[in-house]
């Protein structure tokens, strides 16, 4: 009926009445007890009925009390069953040990796990109070009974689920685990699997354990890391374990020894004696092997078992890494602050904060012990999680020691770690895993950011660790004949990675990584070829997808394990590439390399011999890492980037979701400008034809749409570097003789010409992403601000600059034909673009682009042959258009924005340098005037200011430039920017005195007194007087620069000053000098000295009783 009951749970309903009545009328009458088979059966019987109606109780469904009625009678049933039995409940649970009992309180504790389930207003029956429960399922994990031990695995399932949820949510649970229960809890479980045969209990107690660690272990990590570390650092003698084992599960007493457990006896030495026949003592002998036989399965029952829970325990440890998340876990100084202000590192209960830095000696010890264990299957686990810790805890600095990391204190430990790894005799896996750990602990203990100390000495041996074995001999020394020979392909990997890494590192931060480059440098040129070694590989598996190429011997991998070491050298080759990138331009690229490339191997030792031949000594040949020469290893490097980008290309013409470029790719295009040094951008030793393949395959990149933006910020900045870069290609052939002047980008060069129109397509993407008007031309005379997105506006910063900087690698003849394109992207920009990193782009690039239109400076051959071609009056006219190209975006633009004041200052700095007489540049000039004027109206807020400010900029300019221009600004100009100084104090009364002022300084000396005529009345009117009141905030600060600004104008012409004031009327003149008068008497008061009052020398009030007139004499 149990089972039935069981398999059918809620379809068993309609029979739970009648069930249980025939049930009390066998259990409850006054016959002879129940056999404990009988006493088990009801009791699951009645924990199967109870789960039948247990949906009705939880939706209160059924009649009105009928399910809690059956409910109860199910609980008297088991309660009498149990006492049948000599079993008192489970609050005495912990009184029996084996045998029926434990059977009773298994069933037990199945119905008070039902129990857990219902909500307590629906349960009519009162369960077991928390903490007798909980002790009952501590000490049901330690029965020798396989069904109390399940039981309450599965209860603890329940009260651990509800303790997660009370965890997540305000609600409390009556059962929820404290901190005390847990760690009992916790220690029981990790007793258990010592010892549990069953595998299903076994992964029940360890995914219970872990979901308890993740539901506290962010509330309470030290605590977790102590249960942990208990286990993982505990050590018991072998007659200790002996005695666990017996007592604990051999169903019997440990401290009992007799004839029938296996004790030791005199006659059981062998020895024949008295009276013993040939049969007595065969059967000593016999005996005594079978107890040596028996104790040696218990040496092996406990030791076994118990280094798998130690790393059980370590790798739970090596969790709660991961299951924090705060920043003051991971450092002193915020956790001291935080316990300060009472925060996440604040304990509440009264004790110390409850955070994982305070812990960390605890966790390195535990990582150290696991990784030293002499267990050879712990180590690399240990090694593992000390590369978690350093990487988690190497930026932490100890607050208590200027300028070194919490990870010093912990040194020793991480070296001894270490050094096991790097053992002949050590396992591949550790070995690997050793230098993970070592190039991470090395990049935090080198770095000498923020002050931080560098010990040279203990980084040197610690990086000698790692040199020894990445070395052209070290690699080939590694081997492991009991192994396959993908084992040792993974050390090779890991090894030239792991100094990859530092490499990066040390050429990605010079400065602060100037300690790791020195104990670097001496190691570089073996690396070097190492790295090169490795590539070489890769490019042959990554070329036949992963079987060993016909005619190629490797270096770092076997013929025979092609397949396996692909997928380590996919891991190690992006780092390594970098870092021989890296070291292009340096002495470490050019030193000890030969002449010539090394010879290659026989037919006997190629690949094809090696696959076709069954000798295996032969089939694991290796081929020496030799030094090749710069170009063999360009030319690979070159292929490589190449490869990887036709391979993404490909992708990205497909189509899809996600990343379809990769990260290598990325890395790559990240990578170009270092592989693309100027030195390798001539024809010799960069074919134009490779150079033009590589950006025809980026163009497709960056035109498919699918390109991830970490791919096209690479693009953008590869086009900045190449744009004036170029200039190897285009210069380097001669100029073709003949009419036209068609200089070195005539038809005769294609190569040089196709170079420069596809990196200019490349360069244009970003901004015909950010500004698809780009594409209308009919577009362009309506710009809109605001049209860019953010998002995009880097990468068109970055497509402006390279579109600028484009004509740079272009002979100055032929720059005039790349500057309309770079001109209208910029503009465009200007107009539509509102952040401030791409208005000082487009400043920038204008800027640029004009000086590519300045005639030739000093050279007068230059200068008549551009005028006698007639490109200056070209560049003119070009300079013209877009002025007024300019001005017409910046007529649609909002007046005030930030978009008309660039456009303002970008049309003066195109069009100021244009005569103002020439008929191509005097319309653009009034233009620019009258935008002048508009901005320059008295109330004009914000527009008048940028107006002020873009004048005081061109007429600075215009300094030794242009003095037409100068002349004709300054008549245009000045009248309304005085008349903005009456107008009241909203407007920017105190630009227009600098404007003013400059005018007086930069006119000439026949303009000097009309202008001084109307600049003096107007600093008089600014300068304040007693007889005007209080001054307001704007008067206060603008008289002292009108008073000073006149004084200053006073020394600097005294003819035109006098003249200027001659002509004053009185009531100016009369203000004039109650200003100058008042000044001056402010000026005297305040240099004249306080008055001080006599000093009066006060009498001592102690006299002193002793007389020195003697002293001395």
């Amino acid at each position: 009926l149990a089972r039935v009951a069981t398999h059918l749970v809620s379809d068993f309903k309609p029979m739970v009445g009648a069930t249980l009545s025939a049930l009390s009328a066998a259990c409850l009458a006054p016959a002879a007890p129940q056999s404990l088979r009988s006493a088990v059966a009801t009791m699951r019987l009645c924990t199967a009925l109870a789960a039948a109606i247990t949906p009705a109780l939880a939706s209160g469904g059924g009649k009105a009390g009928q399910p809690q009625a059956m409910l109860y009678r199910c609980r008297v049933l088991i309660a009498a069953a149990s006492r049948a039995h000599g079993h008192g409940g489970l609050s005495h649970a912990h009184h029996t040990r084996g045998g029926g009992p434990d059977l009773v309180a298994a069933e037990e504790l199945r119905f008070e796990r039902l129990l857990l389930t219902l909500p307590s207003a629906a349960s009519p029956v009162a369960a077991t109070p928390p903490h007798a429960l909980h002790s009952a399922l501590v000490h049901g994990l330690a029965s020798p009974e396989a069904a109390l031990r399940r039981a309450a695995l599965e209860a603890l399932c329940e009260i651990g689920a509800a303790t997660v949820q009370a965890t997540h949510s305000a609600a409390a649970s009556t059962y929820a685990l404290s901190r005390k229960e847990l760690g009992r809890v916790s220690g029981a479980l990790l007793h258990l699997m010592d010892h549990e045969p069953d595998p299903s209990s076994l992964d029940a107690a360890k995914h219970l354990l872990l979901q308890l660690l993740h539901a506290h272990g962010p509330a309470s990590p030290a605590f977790w890391l102590s249960a942990l570390a208990d286990t993982v650092q505990e050590g018991k003698t072998s007659q200790e374990a002996k005695g666990t084992v017996a007592g604990s599960f051999g169903g019997g007493d440990s401290g009992d020894e007799s004839d029938d457990t296996g004790g030791w006896d005199q006659s059981a030495s062998g020895l024949p004696q008295g009276g013993d026949d040939e049969d007595e003592e065969d059967m000593r002998k016999r005996q005594k092997e079978a107890q040596v036989e028996a104790e040696e399965s218990l040496k092996w029952a406990r030791t076994l078992p118990r280094w798998q829970t130690r790393l059980f325990a370590a790798e739970a440890a090596h969790r709660l890494l991961f299951v924090v998340s705060q920043p003051e876990h991971f450092s002193l100084e915020l956790a001291r602050a935080s316990h300060t202000a009472g925060g996440p590192g604040a304990d509440h209960t009264g004790g110390g904060p409850d955070l994982l830095v305070h812990s960390l000696p605890t966790m390195v010890g535990v990582a150290f012990t696991v990784a030293t264990a002499r267990i050879d299957a712990m180590r690399p686990a240990g090694v593992l999680m000390l590369l978690d810790i350093v990487e988690r805890f190497g930026a932490a600095r100890d607050p208590d020691f200027e300028g070194h990391l919490l990870l010093e204190q912990s040194h020793a430990q991480i070296g001894a770690a270490l050094r096991p790894c790097f053992a002949p005799d050590a396992a591949p896996g550790l070995t690997a895993s050793g230098c993970a750990l070592l190039s991470r602990y090395l990049l935090a203990i080198t770095s000498t950011a923020d002050n931080l100390t560098v010990d040279p000495i203990a980084a040197r041996k610690l990086l000698s660790l790692l040199t020894k074995i990445a070395t052209p001999s070290g690699l080939a020394a590694i081997d492991y004949p009991s192994l396959s020979d993908a084992a040792a392909t993974v050390v090779r990997a890991a090894a030239l990675r792991a100094a990859a890494t530092l490499q990066q590192a040390a050429a990605a931060d010079p400065d602060s990584r100037a300690q790791l480059a020195l104990l670097l440098q001496p190691s570089l040129p073996e690396l070097r070829s190492c790295w090169l070694a490795l590539l070489r590989d890769w490019c042959a598996l990554s070329a036949t997808s992963g079987r060993s190429a016909r005619g190629y011997l490797p270096h770092i991998h076997t013929s025979s394990a092609a397949a396996a070491a692909r997928e380590h050298l996919a891991h190690a080759w992006p780092s390594v590439l970098d870092a021989s990138l890296s070291l292009i331009g340096s002495e470490a690229w050019d030193h000890s390399r030969p002449s010539a490339p090394p010879p290659s191997p026989s037919p006997a030792d190629t690949a094809d011999a090696a696959l076709t031949s069954e000798d295996p000594v032969e089939v694991s040949a290796l081929r020496p890492v030799q030094s090749f020469t710069a170009a063999s290893d360009l030319d690979l490097l070159f292929g490589l980037c190449v490869h990887t980008l036709a391979g993404a290309e490909a992708r990205c013409a497909q189509g899809g979701e996600g990343d379809l470029c990769g990260e290598e790719a990325t890395m790559c295009v990240a990578s170009l400008p270092k592989l693309l040094h100027p030195s390798i951008l001539r024809p010799t030793a960069l074919p134009a034809a490779s150079l033009l393949l590589l950006l025809q395959l980026l163009l497709r990149i960056a035109e498919s749409g699918s390109a991830p933006v970490p791919m096209s910020s690479a693009i953008a900045h590869l086009t900045v570097h190449l744009a004036p870069r170029l200039g190897g290609y285009t210069s380097s052939a001669p100029t073709p003789t003949g009419g036209g002047g068609g200089g070195p980008l005539a038809e005769g060069f294609a190569e040089g010409r196709q170079l420069i129109v596809a990196l200019q397509r490349l360069a244009a993407v970003p901004a015909m992403r950010a500004m698809p008007g780009l594409r209308e031309p009919g577009s362009l005379a309506v710009p809109r601000g605001g049209d860019i997105a953010p998002a995009g506006a880097p990468d068109l910063a970055l497509a402006i600059r390279a579109l600028s900087l484009l004509p740079a690698s272009l002979p100055p003849t032929d720059r005039l034909e790349w500057l309309p394109t770079a001109l209208t992207v910029t503009l465009r920009a200007a107009a539509a673009g509102e952040a401030h990193a791409l208005r000082d782009e487009c400043a920038a690039s204008v800027a640029a682009l004009v000086g590519f239109c300045e005639p030739p400076a000093g050279d007068a051959d230059a200068m008549l042959l551009e005028r006698s071609s007639g490109a200056a009056a070209t560049k003119g006219r070009l300079r013209a258009a877009a002025g007024g190209m300019a001005l017409g975006y910046l007529a649609g633009a909002e007046e005030g924005s930030p978009a008309s004041e660039l456009l303002l200052s970008l049309a003066l700095r195109i069009a100021g340098g244009l005569p103002v007489a020439a008929p191509a540049s005097a319309a653009v000039h009034c233009q620019i005037q009258a935008a002048l004027r508009r901005m320059l109206r008295p109330g004009g807020g914000p527009a008048q200011r940028a107006a002020h400010a873009t004048l005081l900029s061109f007429l600075a300019g215009c300094k030794d430039g242009d003095p037409a221009g100068l002349a004709s600004y300054l008549r245009a100009l000045l009248p309304d920017v005085a008349a903005c100084f009456y107008a009241g104090e909203e407007n920017d009364r105190v630009g227009a005195v600098k404007v003013l002022l400059l005018a007086c300084t930069l006119a000439p000396p026949e303009a000097t007194a009309p202008i001084f005529s109307l600049t003096l009345p107007t600093l008089v009117h600014g300068m304040h007087i007693e007889a005007d009141g209080p001054p307001s905030p704007a008067d206060a600060e603008l008289a002292p620069l009108c008073h000073t600004a006149l004084t200053a104008l006073a020394g600097r012409a005294p003819d035109a000053f006098r003249a200027a004031v001659a002509a004053f009327s009185p009531a100016t003149r009369s203000r004039m000098e109650a200003a100058v008068r008042e000044a001056a008497a402010k000026k005297q008061a305040a240099a004249a000295p306080a008055p001080t009052r006599a000093a009066t020398v006060s009498q001592p009030k102690i006299a002193l009783k002793m007389d020195f007139g003697n002293f001395g004499k």
